[in-house]
């Protein structure tokens, strides 16, 4: 199997040229692909294209599609409501828990969160950020789909909009109750939303409106783990837990 992966979501004809700037420079400098060469292509959302390399120049590289092969969505999903990090911090989550799987990640402003400028443009620039480590870490751990990526968002909003909350967890240092203890009652849930505050935890209103919402809460132990390490930490165990890891 070709470790030489690259998502391009609009991917479709049987002879296809590759002319984004960025992705010859990945193709050509960074994985070093030749002509004759297969390099598997993505589309993000479950078709993976085995292509052969047909011709290269700096301009373009043109790749003939040789198989498709479509992967259906997991049977599990893990997804992160993470208070916003500074960076590298943020950039640093991203790349791991695209590299475990998470299927979707939505940044949330708490009280205690970092100040991020919440102009339109400039969010939509971080998030295009955001997608694209994701995008280069899921190419290198063989993921078939993308991880879907939100723009920030206040917790209180994403709290009335979460679903399921019976499979839905906190993380609070004053809880008693680990993680462990929460997993046994959710052992054949494999849809699970997290929550993890800032490095100062989330704030009491918050606790209180998070409670209110009916959200498990669990701790992580006597240890106090930083923001991003917590998500990382939390997304692993679940998987094992699962028996994907």
């Amino acid at each position: 199997m070709s470790r030489k992966r690259l998502f391009i979501p609009e991917i479709k004809e049987q002879n296809y040229e590759i002319i984004h700037p960025e992705q010859i420079h990945y193709l050509k400098n960074v994985l070093r692909v030749k002509k004759g060469e297969e390099i598997i292509v993505l589309d993000g959302k479950g078709w993976e294209y085995k292509t052969e390399v047909k011709e290269l120049s700096s301009s373009k590289i043109k790749v003939a599609l040789k198989k498709e092969i479509f992967h259906p969505p997991l049977d599990y999903r893990i997804t992160l409501y993470q208070s916003l990090l500074k960076n590298p911090k943020m950039d640093f989550l991203i790349q791991k828990i695209s590299e475990l799987n998470v299927d979707k990640f939505v940044p949330v402003i708490t009280e205690r969160s970092i100040k991020y400028d919440l102009n339109e443009k400039k969010i939509k620039n971080k998030v295009a950020h955001w997608e694209k480590i994701a995008r280069f870490s899921a190419s290198q751990s063989r993921r078939a789909r993308l991880m879907k990526i939100e723009s920030p968002v206040l917790i209180r909003k994403k709290m009335n909009e979460c679903g399921n909350i019976d499979k839905t967890i906190v993380f609070l240092e004053e809880e008693q109750k680990n993680l462990k203890e929460v997993l046994v009652n959710l052992r054949d849930t494999k849809n699970i939303s997290l929550f993890i505050g800032p490095e100062g935890g989330f704030s009491k209103e918050e606790i209180k409106l998070l409670k209110n919402q009916g959200i498990i809460s669990a701790s992580l132990g006597n240890q106090v783990l930083r923001s991003e390490t917590a998500a990382i930490v939390v997304a692993s165990i679940i998987q094992y837990e699962w028996g994907i890891l």
